[in-house]
């Protein structure tokens, strides 16, 4: 999804090794840094959903689409 909204790739380095490193890392730049028209609350339940700590993410599908509604 949010690769969908910035029109790019999230992890995209110059080799698989380097892609590997970033995924590893999990930054996630802002979508507001990409797109001024992306709302706040969409931003941080897809932030939610990516975070790097599996318990900060969303328990189930179910969580992530009531984040989205």
């Amino acid at each position: 999804m949010w690769e969908s909204f910035a029109c790019r790739r999230l992890f995209e380095g110059v080799s698989e090794v380097d892609t590997f490193r970033l995924v590893s890392e999990a930054k996630i730049p802002p979508l507001s840094t990409i797109r001024s028209d992306v709302p706040e609350a969409l931003e941080e339940a897809m932030l939610g959903a990516l975070t790097r700590d599996p318990d900060d993410r969303y328990n189930s599908g179910h969580e992530l689409y009531d984040a989205l509604s």
